[in-house]
This record gives structure tokens, sequence and C-alpha cells, in this order.
């Protein structure tokens, strides 16, 4: 199995760099919720533990390659190292990308499960115990792993609350922040105005809500965030051919590129 396959995860999202003084005076923080610390130490033991589980998959996905290479009667020798030599350059580059995206999205859920867990106290919504089962049966990893267990506690407290939201009419800003990415991601090349006509409640009003939501939920928390992790979580907006997100910045002081 791949390591990619976890990258299939509704759950991430890209952010944007934080200034923030409080954590930057404690390398020890990776981030504040109100009064809950979230340590480096915390999200260290969740990364070694799928930093191994991603290399293993990297292993066996470039052992299977090294036999489809080998039965390749086609190539000589000296192309079949070449292949596998760029092969591996690529691989080790993408799993390093992998990591670091992971570890940003361990403080992001973190925060937002924490968030969150205040928020549907304060409305008296109900949250149900997390099921890891389910999210390693979607991940492909151990029910018990670290990982596993960020993702199913997450899950277990916004399922219940994005069940509460109703799709909303975007707001033009809505629209042009979806149009201002898809723009720059290549991905259409028409005029603003005739995207309006698309950009509807029909393919935004699902995830504008959600993003409200989000909002709604941080706005009753204070959050800092080690100016090492990103800190804008991104909504995605899914339509026909494409993707894309809206933005929540998780602290005051996150700026969106």
């Amino acid at each position: 199995m791949r390591a990619g396959r976890l990258a299939t995860l509704a759950v991430a999202g890209m952010l944007v760099v934080s200034g923030l003084a409080g954590c930057q005076a404690k390398p020890t923080v990776a981030a504040y919720v109100d009064d809950v610390v979230i340590t480096e130490a915390q999200v260290d033991a969740v990364m070694d533990e799928l930093r191994a589980s991603l290399e293993e998959f990297s292993e066996n996905w470039f052992a299977q390659e090294e036999q489809r290479l080998a039965a390749a009667e086609e190539l000589t020798d000296a192309e079949r190292e070449a292949e596998l030599a760029a092969l591996r350059q690529r691989e080790d580059e993408r799993l390093q990308r992998e990591l670091a995206t992971r570890r940003d999205q361990v403080v992001q859920l973190r925060v937002l499960t924490e968030a969150a867990r205040r928020y549907a106290q304060q409305q008296q919504v109900e949250v149900a115990e997390p099921a890891p089962e389910a999210v390693a049966e979607q991940v492909g990893l151990p029910a018990d792993h670290a990982y596993v267990t960020v993702v199913a506690e997450y899950f277990a407290v916004m399922t219940p609350l994005q069940g509460t939201v109703t799709p909303v009419e975007p707001s033009e800003a809505d629209q042009r922040e979806v149009y201002d990415r898809l723009v720059a991601a290549g991905q259409t090349s028409v005029p603003f105005a005739e995207a309006q006509q698309v950009l509807t409640a029909d393919v935004l009003g699902e995830a504008v809500a959600i993003r409200n939501l989000f909002r709604e939920i941080l706005d009753g928390v204070k959050v800092r965030v080690n100016p090492r992790y990103d800190a804008v979580y991104q909504v995605p907006v899914e339509f026909p051919g494409g993707q894309t997100w809206l933005a929540v910045p998780l602290s005051d002081s996150a700026v969106d590129r």
C-alpha cells in the first residue's frame, strides 16, 4: 500500500504561517487553545509512529517498482539503474512533503478538536465516543495507531456539529475567494462574472456553511499556534472536475497567502 493513500483523507488542509510570540517564547509548545497546551512532544509522538508507517508503505511501493523494472526486458542494466535512482529520489522527496503536511495536519486537528469540544458543550450537542476502527479502515492503519486516534477524536466531535448546519448562499466574497484559487491553480480561465453563474449554493453552499461553523467555533476560544506550523485550515470545495477550498484562520494573526 503506497503512502499516498493517506493523502485522500478529507480532513487534510493547507495552511499559512502565523507569527505568535507566545509560542515563539516556548519552543516546546505547538499550540494553545485557551488553557489547553498542545506540546511538541505530543506531536512528535504521533509523527514518530506515522513516519514509521509511511516509510514502510514507501518501501513496499518501491520494492514493487523494482520488481516491475526487473521484468522489463527492453531495458538495459544501466537504464534500469538510472530509472530506479530517479524513482527513489522522487519518492524520498514526496515522503518528506507528506510528513511535513501530516505534521501540520496533526496540529490543526488537535486545535480544532479542542475548540469544537468547548463549542459542542456550550451548544448542548451530544458528542459520541471516537470510532478509530472506521478511520483505520479509511487510511489503512491500525485502530490503535496514534495518527488514527487524532483523526478519530476530530471526527467524533465535528461530525455531529456539521450535522447541525444547512447550505447557505455564498457571498460575492466567497465566490471571489474560490474563483481566485481556481484561476491560480489553472482550473479555469473564464471571467469572474461567468464563473459566478456556476459558483452558487449548489456548489458552495455546504462548504460555506461549514466554514461559517468553524469561524463560530474558533470565535469562542483563544488560539495561538507556533509559527513553525501553518495556521489556516482549508474547507474543501468539491465540484465536477476539480477541488479547491475556503480558508479558516485558526488564529487572529494568521494571514492568507
